[in-house]
């Protein structure tokens, strides 16, 4: 059932908002251990599950290619993530890893639009559901710039992100494409 499936997409959906919204310009990300970041890779594997049984179900269906895409963005994402929290031993490694993440979260708004388009009543997916990839790929040029990730320090086992005057206009793109999405659904 797709809307149980989107259910369950929900908490990672959570997870992505913590991460991005927080009330200083400056968030810590804390460096955890292997056991302690387990959790985020069941996740991702939880997901890619779900996802590839959505999709094998009905592949020529466009409700689950949509979802199934969804699910493979975020499922990216949550891998990112899981990078910064193990690989985030030098400042170019850390930087590398959040501005990828930055990269797929720019991405999951477009994609959930997708599947909003096309969900309940299976629409045929048109070249018109893809008007937020274009802002999508245009957000991917500014993620690698100093305006929206100043800087990254690594600290005693935490590294600290600066964000720039950008980071912002990507939440608030971030929640406005979101909401339109679940508006549209």
């Amino acid at each position: 059932n797709i809307l149980h499936s989107v259910q369950m997409c929900s908490s990672d959906l959570f997870s992505l908002s913590s991460f991005f919204f927080n009330d200083t310009a400056t968030t810590e990300i804390y460096t955890l251990s292997l056991h302690d970041a387990l959790p985020i890779l069941v996740s991702a594997l939880a997901n890619i599950g779900l996802g590839w049984f959505v999709f094998r179900r009905r592949p020529r269906y466009s409700i689950n290619t949509s979802f199934g895409i969804f699910v493979l963005n975020l499922v990216l994402w949550t891998l990112a993530v899981f990078m910064v929290i193990l690989a985030a031993k030098s400042e170019s490694s850390a930087i590398f890893w959040i501005r990828l993440s930055f990269v797929l979260a720019g991405f999951m708004p477009a994609t959930f639009y997708v599947f909003a388009c096309v969900f309940p009543e299976g629409r045929s997916i048109r070249f018109s559901h893809f008007l937020f990839f274009f802002s999508s790929a245009a957000l991917t040029v500014i993620i690698f710039h100093p305006f929206l990730l100043k800087s990254v320090t690594i600290g005693p086992g935490i590294p600290t992100s600066e964000y720039g005057p950008a980071f912002p206009l990507f939440v608030i793109y971030f929640l406005i494409v979101m909401a339109f999405s679940l508006i549209k659904l």
